[in-house]
């Protein structure tokens, strides 16, 4: 299959392994995802910015799971879970994107990688948000709020925001807002 049918945009080869950049060790991919599964869309619901962004999902729809765990704990799940990801590769898990970040922070030049489609989110209740502001990511790992009240509808999330310069961190979403989703090469 084209590199093209899984990422929608970028390198027309048809060698899926250019698709993926190394940074620090791992293996990325270059593009957000713009798999067009039932439920998923594009930012502002035009399909141009699924060209552009990649689309946007839900975390169970990242984590290709059913849709009743976006208000009940999914609980421990082996690692890595390919979710919505192509074949060989999976949904970073929260400390894969902690490497990252680590490695990035060490070489600044490279967080240019990560700048290419800052694409924004959904949020159920207020919308559209921050298009060329924030990237929010999706992780496999469920945030552990257990001793707290609605601790299952929590998810950990990668959040990339490009003001004057690149900053991220680590977000916690509900896991009914819609995030984009970078893949990593299994090992």
């Amino acid at each position: 299959m084209a590199t093209s049918a899984f990422w929608g945009c970028g390198s027309d080869s048809n060698d899926e392994d250019d698709s993926f950049v190394n940074v620090g060790g791992q293996l990325w991919s270059k593009e957000n995802l713009n798999i067009p599964i039932e439920g998923s869309f594009c930012y502002d619901s035009l399909s141009t910015n699924c060209e552009k962004y990649g689309r946007l999902y839900t975390w169970t729809m990242a984590m290709n799971i059913d849709e009743s765990y976006a208000t009940t704990e999914l609980g421990k799940i082996k690692l890595p879970h390919q979710g919505i990801c192509p074949a060989g590769s999976h949904l970073p898990s929260l400390s894969e994107w902690q490497q990252l970040d680590d490695y990035l922070n060490k070489h600044p030049s490279e967080k240019e990688l990560f700048l290419n489609q800052i694409g924004g989110f959904y949020r159920p209740n207020s919308g559209f948000s921050n298009e060329n502001i924030e990237l929010l990511m999706w992780t496999s790992t469920e945030y552990d709020y257990s001793d707290r009240p609605y601790a299952d509808k929590y998810n950990f999330a990668w959040l990339v925001v490009h003001r004057k310069n690149l900053t991220t961190t680590q977000d916690n979403p509900v896991k009914q807002v819609s995030a984009s989703v970078r893949c990593i090469k299994n090992k």
